[in-house]
């Protein structure tokens, strides 16, 4: 006959010893949760209490974002108020005080570029909601559709999780560059207060910041014959705009809600490495009839000779003085034309 009767599992020979082994895991994963924990908020505080061990170029985003909350980007008596958004080649190719000189009185630009993102309402926004108030935004493309953010599209993006999870993992390794670029330990402290000039120089320049770092060639200028095998000289690369994108929406409600026009600006390539640009742009023009705060300035890109370049893409000093000074210029004709 079945036995039906109820077993006391606990009685039976071994069953202690299971029940120390689940407690002694549920020990050593919360020891190991603990550690992390540790660890996490040690480097959290690491990278605030050190923020200079990453250099000029490794912190531009979080100064940009600094600036935009401050406030008072703009002096009382400017007219013309100018904030120009885009990647690193906006970011070491306008620098504001050359574009304020060539421009005239009484106008201010900021540059407010970040490197590796073409994302930037955001950034415009908090500077908004911090009362600045720019007259005119220039941008070398106007945003495009993004992916619909979601926790499941975050989830299945590896770089955004790890982000997520570890906000100093860039810290990590700019760390671990900065010793090796100290050299030896006596070094570090003149090797950390260079890192913090370049961040307060990048304040003072309203922005601008030289991509040095990229450079390898004598007085950070491309030689003559310079070019690459990815090159398109009979390629001319025109500009499109996706007018139904939502960030290109949200800009423009911003622009009607805060008063101000948004000027589609040319960016530069080297010469050789497209063909030259076409004007004028009669099919963007029209897709962007309905959006009459948008204006498009000039062609979409001007060539440069390389050696205005310090790397196969982002210009060196006189690069950026020769693009601010004509930028400057073909911002004033558009704006003076303006009804």
């Amino acid at each position: 006959m079945m036995d039906t009767r109820v077993r006391d599992w606990s009685t039976e020979p071994g069953q202690g010893d299971v029940r120390h082994t689940y407690r002694s895991l549920g020990i050593s994963v919360t020891r190991l949760a603990l550690a992390f924990m540790a660890v996490w908020i040690l480097l959290f505080a690491i990278q605030h209490w050190l923020p200079f061990v990453q250099n000029g170029g490794s912190v531009v985003g979080q100064i940009k974002y600094q600036m935009a909350a401050g406030g008072r980007l703009f002096r009382a008596a400017d007219r013309k108020r100018f904030f120009m958004f885009g990647n690193s080649k906006t970011l070491a190719g306008l620098n504001p005080d050359i574009f304020d000189h060539e421009f005239g009185d009484h106008a201010q630009m900021v540059n407010l570029a970040i490197p590796g993102t073409e994302m930037f309402v955001d950034l415009l926004e908090k500077a908004l909601l911090a009362g600045t108030s720019p007259t005119h935004i220039l941008l070398q493309s106007l945003p495009k559709r993004l992916e619909e953010e979601t926790v499941w599209s975050t989830i299945k993006d590896n770089k955004a999780m790890i982000n997520l999870i570890f906000p100093f993992r860039n810290y990590v390794r700019d760390a671990i560059i900065f010793v090796f670029e100290a050299g030896h330990p006596r070094n570090m402290a003149g090797h950390y207060r260079s890192n913090a000039e370049q961040v307060a120089q990048l304040i003072a320049d309203r922005g601008y910041y030289f991509i040095k770092s990229q450079s390898r060639y004598p007085d950070d200028r491309l030689p003559a014959d310079y070019s690459l095998p990815t090159d398109q000289p009979k390629v001319v690369r025109g500009r499109s705009v996706d007018t139904d994108a939502p960030e290109l929406l949200r800009l423009y409600r911003l622009a009607e809600q805060y008063d101000f026009n948004i000027l589609l600006v040319p960016t530069v390539f080297r010469r050789g490495e497209y063909a030259a640009a076409n004007l004028p742009e009669d099919a963007l023009t029209a897709a962007l009839q309905p959006f009459r705060r948008i204006s498009v300035v000039g062609p979409a890109y001007l060539l440069y000779e390389p050696e205005y370049f310090s790397d196969p893409i982002h210009l060196n000093p006189n690069g950026a003085r020769r693009y601010s000074t004509e930028l400057a210029g073909l911002v004033r004709q558009t704006i003076e034309k303006a009804p």
